[in-house]
């Protein structure tokens, strides 16, 4: 599996736990409005770093960015953090 691939199959995975959070916790949707939500991991620099440029690409075409960092930890699972450019 690539490098490439395996970054994919990682953001689904976590895109799949937010969306679940984001499900049990509306308020945190309501909090943000419209916005797009790019994951980040406590321990995989390279998948960070990667994601990191899709911040670029999004602020860039306009849209508004929340960083969505899953922790470690099970009763906040979650650390949101609105990018300005």
């Amino acid at each position: 599996m690539t490098v490439q691939n395996k970054q994919v199959n990682k953001n689904i995975l976590l895109s799949e736990k937010l969306a679940d959070f984001l499900v049990a916790h509306p308020s945190f949707v309501s909090k943000f409005g419209e916005v797009s939500f790019v994951i980040f991991t406590e321990d995989d620099a390279v998948f960070n770093k990667r994601n990191a440029n899709l911040i670029k690409g999004l602020i860039n075409e306009g849209k508004q960015v929340v960083k969505a960092k899953v922790t470690e930890n099970k009763n906040d699972s979650w650390f949101f953090t609105p990018i300005t450019p």
